[in-house]
């Protein structure tokens, strides 16, 4: 079974942060794993949403769950650096997030990789996917990364 990342857009949660961590954390209970590691793909965490500015998430979930990678994020958001393209600050340490998500399936853990923005087309947590992704190919690992919570829609029955 391949190892299994996620990612995740923070938005619309920054009031919410408690209700949030309690709603994932039964998701993954329900699927049979120990809360997850929350990693901080920002590149730098001076925001607006309250419950994500500074280390206020970290707060949230406790130093164990949270690890904030700012070598991950975008460098095309920093003030004289501002671009459309995407510039990941450095590239290789997607090989400290795939060697952290081994780590974490070990304690039974999914490891969850988040950013503020709302969808994944266009932001750079996609990018760091295809990094990661590309790093557990050059290591033989079998890798799958999904946004959060992932999983193939069912269909609800008619009432």
């Amino acid at each position: 079974m391949p190892l299994t990342l996620y990612t995740f857009g923070y938005w619309g949660w920054g009031n919410h942060t408690a209700r949030l961590v309690k709603g994932v954390d039964a998701v993954e209970r329900h699927r049979g794993y120990r809360p997850p590691l929350f990693v901080d793909i920002r590149i730098h965490r001076a925001v607006r949403a309250k419950g994500f500015a500074g280390n206020a998430f970290e707060r949230t979930v406790g130093k164990r769950r949270y690890r904030w990678m700012p070598e991950l994020g975008n460098r095309s958001v920093l003030p004289g650096q501002r671009s459309d393209r995407i510039r990941i600050a450095r590239p290789a340490a997607a090989a400290d997030l795939l060697l952290l998500a081994r780590a974490a399936a070990k304690d039974r853990r999914h490891v969850i990789f988040f950013c503020s923005c709302e969808q994944p087309r266009g932001c750079h947590r996609l990018t760091v996917a295809r990094l990661v992704l590309k790093e557990a190919q050059r290591r033989g690992v079998r890798l799958m990364v999904e946004e959060w919570p992932g999983a193939v829609p069912s269909k609800l029955p008619r009432s």
